[in-house]
């Protein structure tokens, strides 16, 4: 059995389940030897954690940065609720004109909202959006509705043709 002072014990501990014993006898043989811990993991002390943590959610500080943001945030949503109430109405008007029963509404309205969702990303356009919105059609499909009227909100909402195959 090797004792503390053998160098298999002051090789630094790899992290992982079962690190902290192995953190703690290193930490040891590191102040030992001198050996400075500044810039090592710093967070391995549960009260440095805890300290931290209620630094972090401060709720004075938390309150201050939501109120100093709350303007901003407040039109950013503004702006969202038009464009997603604006493609609600065109999809309304999509599946009134299908004559879909208002019991379905629900439905279309949610592959809509999903379209919309879809539509808003960053990065997705073009051949990528037609095949994740062929995908919704499909799944809202599967569900009962109309892949007819699916496809009609897909191409008079949000001006996306099928997929080329």
């Amino acid at each position: 059995m090797e004792t503390l002072e053998s160098d298999a014990f002051k090789i630094w501990p790899e992290p992982g389940l079962g690190a902290c014993l192995g953190t703690t006898i290193g930490l040891g043989i590191l102040r030992e030897s001198g050996v400075s811990y500044e810039g090592r993991n710093k967070m391995s002390d549960p009260v440095k954690r805890t300290e931290r943590w209620l630094v972090k959610y401060n709720l004075e500080r938390v309150n201050k940065t939501l109120a100093d943001l709350q303007g901003k945030m407040a039109e950013h949503y503004t702006a969202a609720m038009v464009g997603l109430c604006a493609m609600e109405t065109e999809v309304k008007a999509v599946i009134n004109a299908a004559g879909v029963s208002t019991s379905q509404y629900v439905p279309y309205l949610n592959f809509g909202r999903q379209l919309y969702k879809l539509s808003r990303q960053r990065g997705i356009s073009g051949e990528s959006f037609a095949m994740a919105a062929q995908v919704l059609l499909d799944k809202w499909a599967a569900r009962g509705c109309d892949p007819k009227v699916l496809a009609k909100i897909r191409k008079d909402v949000f001006d996306v043709e099928a997929p080329k195959p």
